[in-house]
């Protein structure tokens, strides 16, 4: 979109179909400018009305759409902004117990590529912000004195625009977590250390996602011992599981419905691995790499990623 508004006020567009005719006409049909020769032709049979009568419809609605942008999609991409800022600075991770120290390195990684992502959003969610603050000074003043064929023109753009927003905004809006596919076992180990998450503040988000999780034989082993050793997990007779002494936070536990969940600072779990107490034990007591399809359950009121 070009930066100033002059520029639209004289422009005459040809039809793109037929070299060099200008266009008299919009097909309502196709949603298209078309010329005369459009019209005798290929849109005869469609519904098509002059372009000075479609333009001083969509100038008639010129001031609804500005005050739209700047009444509703500024606001909601300046606030979202403004979050993501200050969700980068409030990110944390505090680490206790040298047995975890990879796994801790090896997600303090994926802590810097999320502050990366956020850094690119925010640069995103900027330079759609300029483009809206055009498009809304466009309507507002550059309307007045466009040629009817720009009128148009623009109608297409507004459209456009308002398409990309909708997805930019289920993007700012949905579930933030960790992504559906594959995690790697290095990954799946930190949630067996003393982990704290930082981001209290966004406490009104909930919801669930499905992954997949490759475990080998070493990741079962030492998620097994944990359980076992620190927590007193046994399997029951009657296939329940249960555990001797209580989990802290930041630890993981198991509990009589055959849930793995990792505990916040506050004992409320963070992300749960639903499975059955039979697939469980199958699990810790066969030697072979496995692959879990799980869901992943982030709690209201959890600290979160």
């Amino acid at each position: 979109m070009a930066s100033g508004t002059n520029e639209f006020q004289y422009a005459i567009l040809t039809c793109t179909e037929q070299s060099n005719e200008e266009l008299f006409s919009y097909c309502n049909t196709c949603h298209t400018q078309i010329c005369e020769l459009c019209v005798k032709g290929e849109h005869k049979k469609h519904d098509w009305t002059s372009t000075s009568k479609h333009a001083r419809k969509l100038r008639r609605e010129a001031k609804a759409k500005s005050d739209k942008i700047r009444t509703e999609i500024l606001p909601f991409m300046e606030a979202n902004t403004e979050k993501a800022r200050k969700k980068s600075n409030r990110i944390e991770i505090t680490q206790t117990g040298q047995a975890f120290k990879a796994s801790i390195d090896v997600y303090m990684q994926y802590l810097l590529s999320i502050n990366d992502v956020e850094s690119d959003r925010d640069q995103e969610m900027e330079a759609k912000m300029d483009e809206f603050t055009k498009l809304a000074t466009f309507f507002e003043v550059a309307i007045l004195t466009a040629s009817d064929n720009v009128v148009l023109e623009m109608e297409e753009e507004y459209n456009k625009k308002m398409d990309e927003h909708r997805q930019t905004a289920n993007k700012v809006l949905g579930f933030k977590s960790f992504q559906k596919g594959l995690i790697v076992e290095e990954t799946m180990k930190y949630m067996f250390g003393r982990i704290r998450l930082g981001n209290k503040d966004d406490s009104q988000i909930s919801g669930s996602i499905h992954a997949t999780f490759n475990f080998g034989k070493k990741t079962i082993s030492t998620i097994w011992q944990n359980l076992r050793m620190r927590h007193g997990l046994r399997f029951t007779d009657n296939g329940q599981a249960t555990m001797k002494q209580r989990f802290v936070a930041g630890d993981v536990a198991c509990d009589s419905q055959g849930r793995i969940f990792l505990t916040d600072m506050h004992n409320k779990a963070i992300f749960i691995l639903t499975a059955d107490v039979d697939f469980l034990r199958y699990f810790f007591r066969e030697e072979a790499d496995k692959t879990i399809p799980c869901s992943l359950s982030l709690k209201k009121d959890s600290l979160w990623v």
